[in-house]
Order: C-alpha cells, then sequence, then structure tokens
C-alpha cells in the first residue's frame, strides 16, 4: 500500500522553498543595486576627472577618456551643461593668454578645436562678442580682434552667423576710428570744414568714439567760426 507524503512535511518543504526563492531574489537585487552605484560612482569620478583635464588644459589626458565619458554621458543634459560652462572658461583663458597677455597655450587651442561642438550656443556667442567689446574698448588692437573673431569662427566649424556679425561690427568700428582719426589730422591742418563733415561719418555704435567726434564738433565749429571772424 502506497503511503502519502506526509502533509506537514509539504507544507515545510514549500516555506524553505519560498524562503529560499525570496532570499535569492534579495540577494540578486542587492548584487544588482550595488553594482549600478558602484558603476554610477565610477562613471561620476571619470567624468569628474574629464573635466579636470579639460579645464586644466590636459588635452591627451581628455582625450584618452573621452569616448568612455560621451557613451555614458551623451544624453545627460545636467553634464552636457557642465561641460559647456567649463568649456566656456577654457575659450575665455585661451582667448585672454593669447591676444590679451601674449601667452599663447596652444593645449587650450586644441581643446576649443576639438570640443567646440559641446559649447552651447549661448555661451559660444558670449564668448565671440567680448572679442568685439575688448576692440570697442581699446584692449585689443584691430589685427588682434580679427584674429580672435576667426579663431571664433574656426571653432564654430566656419558655420556661426554671430561670429560673422561679430566680424562685421569690428570692421564697422575700425573703419569709423579711421575716419575720426583722420578728421583730428585734418583739424591738425586747420582744415576745420573738412573736419566737422569726418567726425559727421563717426558711427553711433562706436560708444567710445562717437561721443568724443560731438565733442570734436562743437570745438572745430568754434575754430572755424574764429577763423571766419578773422578772415582767415
Amino acid at each position: 500500500m502506497m503511503h502519502l507524503p506526509d502533509k506537514n512535511l509539504i507544507k515545510k518543504l514549500l516555506i524553505w522553498l519560498i524562503v529560499l526563492v525570496f532570499i535569492i531574489a534579495i540577494a540578486d537585487i542587492t548584487y544588482i543595486f550595488f553594482s549600478n552605484r558602484k558603476k554610477d560612482n565610477d562613471t561620476a569620478v571619470l567624468t569628474e576627472n574629464f573635466l579636470s583635464y579639460v579645464q586644466n588644459g590636459d588635452i591627451q589626458a581628455a582625450e584618452e577618456i573621452w569616448p568612455a565619458v560621451y557613451t555614458a554621458k551623451k544624453n545627460d543634459i545636467k553634464f552636457l551643461n557642465s561641460f559647456s560652462n567649463v568649456l566656456n572658461d577654457v575659450y575665455i583663458k585661451y582667448y585672454s593668454d593669447t591676444y590679451i597677455n601674449d601667452s599663447s597655450n596652444e593645449s587650450m587651442y586644441e581643446i576649443c578645436r576639438i570640443f567646440h561642438s559641446f559649447l552651447n550656443i549661448d555661451n559660444f556667442n558670449s564668448a565671440a562678442s567680448s572679442v568685439l567689446d575688448d576692440y570697442l574698448n581699446e584692449i585689443i588692437t584691430f589685427q588682434s580682434f580679427i584674429t580672435a573673431a576667426n579663431d571664433y569662427f574656426l571653432f564654430s566649424g566656419y558655420s556661426s552667423s554671430h561670429i560673422r556679425s561679430v566680424i562685421d561690427k569690428g570692421i564697422l568700428l575700425n573703419d569709423s576710428r579711421n575716419i575720426y582719426y583722420k578728421a583730428e589730422e585734418a583739424a591738425e591742418l586747420k582744415e576745420y570744414s573738412y573736419a566737422i563733415e569726418l567726425m559727421r561719418m563717426v558711427s553711433t555704435f562706436d560708444s567710445l568714439y562717437y561721443p568724443k567726434s560731438i565733442l570734436k564738433i562743437d570745438e572745430y565749429i568754434l575754430l572755424l567760426t574764429e577763423e571766419v571772424k578773422n578772415g582767415s
């Protein structure tokens, strides 16, 4: 006669089986959790190192880990914004070192050239506009302005309409200032009528020289009036 399994034994086995499955599940979840956490920590360290390399101009180290960083962070908006801000600092440092302090840094140039597409449009336009502002305020020469603006045009992949506008405005300023200097030369030769005519051609865009031209016009009108009175 066949004996049926003990019901209590079956219950115990089922309970132990359920407990075993539960333990395995908890172990898997714990492993996955800590694996992901380690992976996240590793990625965080990697990206932090990368941004540090970029900021310090260590182009070789940055390029070595860039593929891994890009793979992990290419869709991470927070990282991309941080990267853009770091690049903006690099752009400013490159420009300042090269065109103001006369101490060119080739590694900074290479970082600007290689990673230019990750500098967001607002940061890029701001950096480019600062070159025009510096020329406007006579911090750099016209030649330095043109060279720096062309660098930025290169960094944009020769596609930035903003750079074209910046260059056009710089040329306008240069033409206007040449007119101003020519007017001063005419005044030195006592050609006041011609000097007044030239000063009136100084561009209103030139916030530094346009106010000067207004004062010069008043000065030359007085000198011209004196000449007429004296029958010169």
